[in-house]
Order: structure tokens, then sequence, then C-alpha cells
């Protein structure tokens, strides 16, 4: 649910422990919950990386990139849609090599 709220609703960590504490009295920290998005993120690297292989791997890629913030400094999100399968990355350039 952590995750969800932070990565699909946009709260940030402040506002979830809040959000925790508010509606379910359970008592949780920022610092906690930033820990429950990098775990997850670790256990979910190596499907990423099938995600990537399958994506070199499609016969047609779609690519796209749009401007995007990150600490309030420029960055661009870079996405490539292949066949049943979608990568991105957010980077601070905009070049081929993201």
């Amino acid at each position: 649910a952590i995750v969800s709220l932070n990565k699909t609703f946009g709260l940030s960590h402040g506002k979830i422990a809040r959000l925790f504490s508010d509606l379910f009295g359970i008592p949780l920290t920022r610092g906690a919950c930033a820990q429950v998005v990098l775990r997850a993120a670790e256990r979910l690297e190596g499907a990423d990386e099938e995600v990537c292989a399958r994506l070199k791997a499609s016969g047609r890629l779609t690519p796209d990139e749009t401007g995007w913030r990150v600490g309030g400094r420029s960055a661009w999100l870079h996405v490539c849609v292949g066949e049943g399968v979608v990568c991105y990355s957010i980077d601070t350039g905009r070049s081929a090599d993201a």
C-alpha cells in the first residue's frame, strides 16, 4: 500500500505517515515509508531486468520523452514501448544514452 500511495498517487512519505497515523492509528515515520519503497525496488530489480530484456527482443519499438522534474531540477522521462512491454527511466539528460 505504501508503494502504491507514493508511486501511483504521488503522496509524499510525510503524507503517507500521517495518513497511517490518522486513519489506522499506526505510528509511521517518513523514513520508514522511504525504506519500504526502497525495499520494494530491490525486490523488483530482477523484474526490471526482465522487462528491459523483453524490450530489446521486441520487433518494434516506439520511444517517447517528456520533460520531468526531480527535486525541482530539469530531467527527462524516457519511455519505450515494445510488443507487450513498456519500459521507462528518468534521467537528467535527453540523449539517446538514457
